[in-house]
């Protein structure tokens, strides 16, 4: 976590001096975003899957109103491996990884009139289907799908690279189907207008 937390000031660090001012830019973008996904699990029956750090990836198109509000589509995915399953004292390393696809509408606020140093913070929430799988083992091990329902909340903090472009670090909770299986995100996104 500490990895993330520096190189996302050394992103905010390189595009610093080429910014121009916070973007009041209403209109169509285009987007995407990338970063570190932690997948964390609880126990079930006495179980607990442990992932690796993973990655996620993802674009979107929205339109934002000068008013801060924003609505987007976005297609993203997801992807962890699999560290170890622990059962009582036992712990095994079968190997496998998780994955999901999403699609989802969120909504998005800017709160522009906040900004300091440029920076404009930003929250919002999504609801959309996920095609969740978890494979444990080979190709001829244990797989389990899950389809449905999928939510998230976002925040992050925006900053203007350009008059038409801003780059954000931004946190990304999601949930699907999969009980006991919550997703935390932290990344950056990249975002223009036209």
């Amino acid at each position: 976590m500490k990895k993330m937390i520096c190189l996302f000031a050394a992103m905010l660090a390189f595009v610093l001096p080429t910014a121009v001012s916070a973007l009041d830019v209403e209109g169509f973008y285009v987007g995407a975003l990338g970063g570190a996904n932690f997948l964390e699990t609880t126990k079930r029956n006495g179980v607990k899957a442990s992932f690796k750090t993973g990655y996620a990836a993802g674009g979107m198109i929205g339109y934002r109103w000068c008013n801060g509000l924003r609505l987007e589509g976005e297609v993203s995915y997801r992807h962890n491996k699999i560290r170890s399953f622990k059962f009582g004292n036992r712990t095994e390393h079968p190997g496998g990884h998780a994955r999901s696809w999403a699609y989802l509408a969120n909504a998005l606020y800017d709160f522009s009139d906040w900004s300091y140093w440029c920076i404009t913070p930003y929250v919002g929430v999504g609801i959309g289907y996920a095609q969740q799988r978890l494979r444990v083992g080979s190709e001829n091990g244990f797989h389990r799908h899950r389809n449905g329902f999928a939510w998230q909340v976002i925040g992050g903090l925006a900053y203007p690279i350009w008059d038409s472009a801003e780059i954000a670090v931004e946190y990304r909770f999601f949930k699907g189907r999969v009980k006991r299986a919550y997703n935390h995100f932290a990344g950056a996104s990249l975002r223009w207008f036209w």
